[in-house]
């Protein structure tokens, strides 16, 4: 069943009309097909029992997937080689052996979003930014997400140094971060007339400069590819600390991930799942768990007060974005019922 899942779910020129965010390994892709003309990959149709090398070209229209017109299967490309060959390692480490690729993806992202700043002021005013967006069901999920590193703090506690600050470092990471947000957001927004789901597309695109298009590139790779080995090494941690070996744990942790992801380079289907396990899964582990313990140990009535508050907020917003979830879900079964009243 998942064979045929992945197949059927494979894109196809009627398919590539919609948007999708550029993974690291799509966003090596295009570098490669970029500076060496052209791309590889490895498209297998398991039921068909067939396998072919099949070569991408780059975009020629903004918002492309690379290997779109590729025949149907799943596909293993030099992107996704190259990002398991260089970040597959640093999931095998410790979270102090990880720092210096950490500081390097640090120094990149404030480099990189300046120069996205940039670009977005020298283009403002094609676009308008609305009080509310096209797709209101899916800001509630998008920001739980952004803020989602509750479950790395416990391990980060363990390995920083003594006289660093884990009050100012948190504050100073979430109050910089939403001010990045909603910096990139608003002048995106007022740079793009019609912008996609995430602001890398328009940055990736044809119509963008070189140096953006290397800039996007180079974001999704440092930036969200280097978080991936961060939250691997998580993984190892946690696995051990509740009772699993080593070697399961840096099987499952370590090899897991890299061994499944490849398999929904090209599917649309594990997006729908990812969205409403982020909303589900990161707003109870990352808020409402937390609130409920300082809830259940708080020692003084400010602190309780405070996890009260804290709570019925995060409670307020899931519940609103599943309102809204299942209010989209509703309005795209009209198209699936037509097609059923058809046949």
């Amino acid at each position: 069943a998942l064979l045929r899942y992945l197949e059927t779910t494979s894109p196809t020129p009627q398919k590539v009309s919609r948007r999708r965010s550029p993974s690291p390994a799509q966003a090596m892709d295009s570098l490669f097909a970029a500076a060496f003309g052209s791309s590889k990959a490895v498209v297998v149709a398991p039921l068909r029992g067939q396998a072919r090398v099949v070569s991408w070209r780059g975009c020629s229209v903004e918002g492309c997937i690379p290997f779109d017109d590729a025949p149907p299967g799943v596909a293993f490309t030099a992107g996704y080689a190259f990002c398991l060959l260089t970040l597959g390692p640093l999931g095998f480490v410790t979270l102090r052996e990880n720092m210096l690729a950490q500081k390097v993806s640090f120094v990149l992202l404030l480099v990189l979003c300046l120069q996205f700043l940039m670009y977005f002021t020298q283009h403002a005013g094609r676009g308008e930014v609305r009080a509310v967006g096209s797709r209101p069901w899916d800001v509630v999920g998008v920001v739980i997400f952004n803020f989602a590193f509750c479950v790395t703090v416990p391990s980060w506690l363990n390995e920083k140094r003594r006289r660093v600050s884990a009050k100012k470092t948190i504050w100073a990471s979430c109050l910089t971060s939403a001010v990045g947000y909603c910096a990139v957001g608003w002048l995106g927004g007022l740079a793009f007339a019609c912008a996609s789901d995430n602001v890398l597309t328009e940055l990736t695109a044809a119509e963008a400069p070189v140096t953006v298009r290397m800039g996007g590139g180079l974001f999704a790779f440092f930036i969200i590819g280097l978080g991936v080995p961060v939250f691997c090494v998580l993984m190892r941690y946690n696995l051990v600390a509740g009772g699993v070996s080593e070697l399961w744990s840096v099987a499952v942790g370590g090899v897991g991930p890299w061994m499944l992801s490849w398999l929904f380079y090209r599917g649309h289907g594990i997006l729908v799942v990812l969205a409403w396990s982020g909303l589900i899964l990161n707003a109870g582990i990352d808020f409402i768990a937390p609130m409920l313990l300082v809830l259940k140990t708080a020692e003084s009535d400010r602190d309780r007060k405070r996890a009260a508050a804290l709570l019925a907020v995060v409670s307020c917003l899931v519940l609103i974005g599943l309102g809204l979830k299942m209010y989209q879900g509703l309005g795209n079964l009209d198209p699936v019922m037509d097609i059923m009243d058809r046949r």
